[in-house]
Parts: structure tokens; sequence; C-alpha cells
């Protein structure tokens, strides 16, 4: 197992990014840095867990790989953890299919 954390906020140049422009950014890094990963070992599986700001864009990534249009396939992914969502909706259920738990 390994670690890596995908740069979140800023350009490569160090000039901070809108909310919307980070998100997208750290969006591509993810799949990019995934994409690295499986290439240089292809049995491995990717588990992506994204808190806070940095839910958004793991958020993303796995809408991606769901809908087929990122380059790591959905076989490839072990897990996504989604913590702090700040785009989950309102009152949607704490754990899926468990309308009332809190």
């Amino acid at each position: 197992m390994q670690r890596a954390y995908v740069p979140y906020g800023h350009a490569p140049d160090g000039t901070a990014l809108p909310y919307e422009a980070a998100v997208t950014a750290a969006t591509a890094r993810l799949e990019q840095m995934a994409t690295e990963v499986i290439a240089r070992c292809p049995t491995t599986k990717i588990a992506a867990a994204g808190y806070a700001q940095g839910a958004p864009a793991v958020a993303q990534f796995a809408e991606r790989v769901g809908n087929g249009n990122a380059q790591v396939s959905a076989d490839q992914v072990a897990g996504i953890a989604l913590l702090a969502n700040p785009n989950r909706d309102t009152n949607t259920p704490v754990l899926p299919g468990r309308p009332d738990a809190t």
C-alpha cells in the first residue's frame, strides 16, 4: 500500500486558484496520478478519499470513472470515500441505503 496526496488549490507556479478551477485541476491531477500508478503496476487497485474541499475532486474523478470517461477503468478502483463533502445534497442519508441512519 502506498499513499499519495494530490496538490490542491494552487497552480504549478503557486498562484491560488478559484474554487471551481481548483476542483477541476485536482480532479485532473488525481486521474493523472492514478493512471501513472496503474501504468507502473497494472494489477494495482486505486482507492481515493477526499475530505472537505478535496471531496468534490474525488467525487468528479469517481463520476468520470463510473461513466467510462476516465483513463482509469472502474475495475481498477477499489473504493472511494468522501468525507465532509460540501457538495452533498441536503437531507441525504449519512449511510447510503439507510434513510433513517443519522
